[in-house]
């Protein structure tokens, strides 16, 4: 089972204090990407690692601040697993806490048995404790629609960009979730990514408020003005519009009229009886 390490960012932190992060930072000229993530990794939770095994997904991922973050993933072999993680430990001045969470729960909106769930302590009380394992939000940016997730865990809330990158990770690991990932006619990263890469050029600056406001520490924010929806697999959808129309059935539905050879209407009795086998076959 595939696990990836996470982090709680120290409360003290100026932006998103006290929420779920993968290991990483700015990059500082002349450093590459890989070489910025090599040096996070190792400043933040002491993760000795090398550029060996070190894989690139995709072109980069925006973020609410008008940037664009370049995530890496590494794979730590079995053999080497047990020591490498005896190792690990918060640097104060950035981490609060080191845990993992398994990929494979990102694939559906249940939980899967057994896995522990709280409701984080120190973020998020500005709403409703969240109940469901995922729920989302679609939120205005850059002229459309981003679709936030939040899913629960054993410490904070995975969501926003955190869960991006990782529903793409396990996409490649594993299959496609089981639910719609983006929102309707939510523009590609790849077009956002070129959009503040232009935006940049032009020196523009970034918006004073962004959706990500308040979702960074215990207050009321401009995201809250997007309703917050429980999150539910096509599957589950599918067997709900299935009951529905069962329901409808048995609520007086007994019969309905067909033409005969002649153009006369008739009663059709055994139209509930393939009606209900199709919606069950569905």
């Amino acid at each position: 089972e595939l696990h990836v390490l996470l982090t709680t960012r120290a409360l003290h932190l100026s932006s998103h204090p006290g929420q779920a992060s993968l290991p990483g930072g700015k990059m500082d000229a002349p450093e590459t990407p890989a070489e910025t993530a090599l040096r996070e990794s190792e400043e933040e939770v002491y993760l000795p690692i090398d550029d060996e095994g070190l894989v690139r997904l995709g072109l980069g991922k925006p973020c609410e601040h008008g940037k664009v973050v370049h995530p890496y993933f590494v794979l730590l072999s079995p053999l080497s697993t047990s020591r490498i993680l005896s190792q690990l430990r918060p640097s104060p001045d950035e981490v609060s806490r080191i845990w993992s969470h398994p990929l494979r729960a990102l694939l559906s909106s249940e939980a899967p048995p057994g896995l522990k769930l709280r409701n984080p302590s120190t973020v998020d009380r500005h709403r409703p404790a969240q109940e469901c394992y995922r729920s989302f939000s679609d939120v205005d940016w850059f002229g459309g629609k981003y679709r936030l997730h939040r899913f629960r865990s054993a410490q904070e809330h995975l969501k926003g960009l955190t869960c991006d990158i990782l529903l793409y990770a396990v996409s490649l690991l594993y299959a496609s979730p089981s639910f719609n990932v983006h929102a309707p006619q939510q523009r590609t990263f790849d077009s956002l990514v070129e959009e503040i890469v232009q935006r940049h050029k032009r020196r523009q600056g970034r918006a004073s408020q962004r959706w990500g406001d308040g979702e960074s520490g215990d207050k009321q924010g401009t995201s809250e003005a997007f309703g917050t929806v429980q999150g539910r697999d096509w599957v589950a959808v599918a067997k709900d519009e299935v009951q529905e129309s069962l329901a409808g059935l048995e609520n007086g539905l007994d019969s309905r009229e067909a033409k005969d050879e002649r153009g006369e209407t008739r009663e059709d009795p055994d139209w509930v009886t393939r009606r209900r086998r199709t919606l069950i076959n569905a």
